[in-house]
């Protein structure tokens, strides 16, 4: 009934869930295509995030009155928003978080949640809404605003109830002036960060972001989700859904351009509509899914090749 695809996320035995931007379709994806969810349409048509995945291959979804979960048996409230009548809507966010469980952003609170909605953890001052979140080696690492955050899940400070409190964030890294968009680790485990309206960024182990523009050969600096995928000739290549629709771009050439001016990126342009939003997910069969503005998007990595171009050729290649 509407075209934009505003949220897409896994679900189940290598499938994904997607919904469109106003929460009106709901699908599952998978080998059969997609397959419309009825029964619980109702419930789920105000769903603004999801997070998953969690045992079962269930995810968590985040509407205006609370938490849903929904797996094979449908859908159903685990948790729901005390609100007052002078503030009927709650600010909050769904991400995805740590062991199989989510984490839920409420104007400044940010709470682990397990399947069944119980808050196993909370850090009371986390501060502005994050955007994404990445595991990382005893904690996660969460963009809010321009700044990455790392919050450690194994380190205490208290206790509020039943309910174990985690130190507060700490800054590892604050990129440029732009809103921090999405994340992924790659395996030499730099973070690979997308903004929107500042191109792409990299956070080394070591602390150390380096950054490209459509000014060192981006296709777009305005970007959304991003990906790790080998390509046709098995090389992990970047893929990354923009305004201008998806494109991948080599290691290679992006490490080679913060030596040389002269260096060209090596990038490939997909034919895909306008990408919408943050998410996106990877499939069973290895391929990518992309949220855009005509539906949904699906790349398969597998069956791409990206070469270095040769003296006198241009530096994107076409789809």
């Amino acid at each position: 009934e509407e075209p934009a695809v505003g949220l897409v996320v896994p679900y189940g035995n290598g499938g994904a869930l997607v919904a469109s931007v106003e929460g009106r379709d709901v699908w599952t994806f998978g080998r059969e295509g997609a397959v419309p969810v009825a029964g619980t349409r109702p419930l789920l048509s105000g769903v603004l995030s999801w997070a998953a995945p969690l045992p079962g291959g269930a995810v968590l979804g985040l509407d205006a009155a609370g938490v849903l979960r929904f797996d094979a048996d449908g859908a159903a409230r685990i948790l729901s928003f005390d609100t007052k009548p002078e503030r009927p809507k709650v600010t909050a966010r769904l991400l995805p978080g740590p062991e199989r469980s989510a984490w839920l952003w409420r104007e400044g609170m940010l709470e682990r949640i397990d399947a069944a909605g119980v808050v196993v953890a909370r850090v009371p001052d986390f501060g502005p809404a994050p955007s994404a979140a990445s595991p990382a080696a005893g904690g996660m690492v969460l963009l809010a605003g321009s700044s990455v955050l790392r919050v450690d899940t194994d380190r205490f400070t208290g206790i509020d109830g039943d309910v174990p409190l985690l130190a507060p964030p700490v800054e590892v890294a604050r990129v440029g002036t732009a809103p921090l968009r999405a994340c992924v680790e790659d395996e030499r485990g730099d973070l690979w960060i997308t903004t929107y309206g500042e191109g792409l960024a990299r956070l080394t182990p070591s602390g150390r972001v380096d950054r490209w523009t459509t000014s060192d050969g981006l296709v777009d600096d305005y970007l959304g989700a991003v990906a790790v995928a080998r390509d046709r000739d098995g090389v992990p290549r970047l893929w990354l859904n923009s305004n201008v629709g998806v494109f991948a771009v080599t290691f290679e050439s992006l490490d080679a351009a913060l030596v040389s001016s002269a260096a060209s990126l090596v990038t490939r342009r997909i034919p895909t509509p306008e990408g919408n939003g943050v998410s996106g997910c990877a499939v069973g069969d290895g391929g990518l899914l992309f949220p855009t503005i005509e539906g949904l998007a699906r790349v398969q990595p597998s069956e791409l090749r990206l070469q270095r171009p040769k003296l006198g050729e241009p530096r994107n290649q076409p789809a």
